[in-house]
């Protein structure tokens, strides 16, 4: 196993090219509750496609890198990021690219919903994104949460990130396209 982050009660391990693994995500990604936030209500997820759009990340095959967030050794979401290419979040209007070399995007999910609204997913956050500020040496991290998620916003703004500007039709959730808040943290 390999850990990307440990402190304190929380650690994030890489996500492993195993069954065990896949079904956490197949737990968490097929809960409707928890799909609202992550595709959508209408789009569970099978453990066919936890495959699909994981495995080659386990791997390592895929660039995209998949910790699992544990909370006192329980696994209880997972965290996305990786080296974004400019123009992947339509920044180049808001945002002067030049000044910038290491240019990462991420997501968080927290798939055990007893887990919510506790300050946690603050706290992954936060952890993440000096992780990809101190040993990836990220100098600018992208964040895009749709519009209407406004829990959401909040705990990237508690973290420090900033709205930039609204990318319209963003991404396909529940078979219809959501506008998203492009939001940016710089290394301090």
């Amino acid at each position: 196993m390999t850990v990307i982050i440990e402190k304190g009660p929380m650690r994030i391990r890489k996500l492993m090219d195993e069954s065990k693994d896949y079904l956490l995500l197949l737990t968490w990604l097929s809960d409707l509750d928890v799909c609202e936030y992550y595709e959508g209500r209408t789009k569970p997820f099978t453990y066919e496609m936890v495959l699909e759009k994981f495995q080659e990340r386990a791997k390592g095959i895929d660039p995209v890198i998949v910790g699992i967030v544990e909370w006192a050794s329980k696994p209880i979401g997972f965290v996305q990021y990786y080296e974004t290419e400019p123009g992947e979040y339509h920044e180049e209007d808001v945002v002067d690219m030049s000044k910038y070399h290491h240019a990462y995007g991420m997501d968080i999910v927290i798939g055990d919903k007893s887990y919510w609204n506790k300050g946690l997913g603050t706290k992954v956050l936060r952890e993440l994104c000096d992780y990809l500020f101190t040993k990836e040496q990220a100098d600018i991290i992208f964040i895009a949460p749709q519009t209407w998620n406004e829990r959401a916003t909040r705990t990237y703004e508690k973290v420090g990130f900033k709205k930039m500007k609204i990318i319209k039709n963003m991404e396909l959730h529940d078979d219809e396209y959501k506008d998203g808040i492009l939001m940016i943290k710089e290394r301090s």
